[in-house]
């Protein structure tokens, strides 16, 4: 019996289907779900040069920009970097060369999962509280409404 391993289009074929599973829309390029005060964007990144990406987690809060930034997208208020969980152990990168289809599709889902569940649950709040150094990423003119909401 063969091994199927991960190729790039697979890849990415899964992290669509992932994400329309968890209510994220496709707009254009990107992936979207509006949790109401603010957009949440994930973004499967690859490393140049290299079979290895990155899971990008992108927020973009309503209440700081107008309507066509909230479309477009360009901009976002905080960034960071999702870590994967490989066998018991976090990292940053996945390296698909490495893994077969079925546990790639086990990393990539628990590491959405993880997001969205934390997201739903405590909102921007409870995520900057598990994650305190994606605020190191937020403009200066963002940091009145984290003061406003408690976070800094």
């Amino acid at each position: 019996m063969a091994v199927s391993f991960m190729t790039e289009e697979g890849l990415k074929m899964l992290f669509e289907t992932i994400l329309l599973q968890y209510g994220f829309e496709k707009q254009r390029y990107i992936y979207v779900r509006d949790f109401g005060s603010f957009l949440l964007r994930l973004s499967l990144q690859p490393s140049l040069g290299s079979e290895d990406y990155h899971l990008d987690c992108y927020f973009l809060i309503k209440e700081l920009h107008e309507k066509s930034v909230l479309i477009t997208f360009l901009v976002a208020d905080i960034t960071n970097r999702q870590k994967f969980v490989i066998n018991e152990k976090e990292t940053e990168i996945i390296k698909i060369e490495d893994l077969k289809f079925e546990d790639t599709s086990k990393i990539l889902r628990s590491a959405i999962s993880d997001v969205v569940t934390l997201v739903e649950s405590g909102g921007l709040k409870g995520y900057l509280e598990k994650y305190p150094e994606a605020i190191k990423s937020a403009p200066t003119g963002s940091m009145p409404y984290f003061e406003k909401l408690g976070i800094i």
